[in-house]
């Protein structure tokens, strides 16, 4: 955010917190990158979304889909034992990765429906079926099976399926 100067105004919030710290339709625009799926609770983020954004204001977030290949082994794998491999194999990942993560309705027709009944237009949902696999680029074996994986997800076609799912919204 440092580097925009096309903005008038910039703040971070802790989405986590009871409400997010705006006013009733005080926001243009709410993104986010790789921060959806670390939340417990993504139907009360949305509704405060909808809350503070202005009719019109854009709700745009990239995030990791819960039916990814990865993902399932994420929530499969505990928490200790996936971070210290993760920093292990990625030593330059210990402050920026590694954060518990739920997948609390990470796939699109999930936080389709949750938008729409909170007020918003789906505009875009777009899938990306490639990503998983360098996490386990230092053991070959693993690489190969989540790119199988990845290529097996992306000729269904379904994005419920995808690695990554990038949402544009506006509130109605």
């Amino acid at each position: 955010m440092a580097g925009n100067t096309s903005v008038d105004e910039k703040r971070v919030a802790d989405v986590v917190a009871q409400s997010l710290p705006f006013e009733t339709g005080e926001l243009d625009l709410i993104v986010s990158s790789s921060v959806l799926e670390h939340l417990q609770d993504l139907e009360a983020f949305v509704r405060e979304s909808a809350r503070v954004l202005r009719p019109g204001g854009g709700f745009i977030h990239v995030f990791p889909s819960r039916y990814a290949l990865f993902a399932i082994l994420n929530r499969l794998v505990p928490h200790r034992l996936k971070r210290g491999a993760l920093h292990y194999a990625h030593p330059g990942t210990t402050d920026t990765q590694g954060f518990p993560a739920y997948y609390d309705r990470c796939y699109d027709s999930a936080i389709s429906e949750l938008l729409r009944r909170n007020g918003f237009e789906i505009e875009a949902a777009r899938a990306s079926y490639y990503g998983s696999s360098p996490y386990f680029s230092i053991f070959v074996p693993a690489f190969a099976l989540f790119l199988a994986s990845e290529m097996l997800a992306k000729a269904t076609g379904r994005l419920d399926l995808c690695t990554t799912l990038l949402v544009v919204a506006r509130r109605v």
